[in-house]
């Protein structure tokens, strides 16, 4: 149950980030890596790192926000990027 609410929640984040308001001029990461790619899951980490909702910093604070843990954000990012 928990991994179906970590995915239907951080999908939503990915979702909501990717119509925030990211600068082109940023240095942040401003989308996630493309499915399929070999450097998908690196980008879609520091995407998630940098993107997270307001007042969320970093993927602990990511995975304290949501309830779970590093090791379930990183299983629901190489399910997103073997676009899963």
């Amino acid at each position: 149950m928990r991994r179906i609410l970590l995915s239907g929640a951080l999908s939503g984040a990915l979702l909501v980030s990717l119509l925030g308001t990211a600068s082109a001029a940023s240095p942040k990461q401003t989308e996630p890596g493309a499915p399929g790619t070999p450097n998908c899951v690196g980008q879609t980490m520091a995407f998630l790192a940098q993107n997270g909702p307001d007042g969320v910093h970093g993927i602990g604070g990511l995975v304290h926000a949501f309830d779970a843990s590093v090791k379930d954000l990183k299983a629901f990012v190489q399910l997103y990027c073997a676009g899963e």
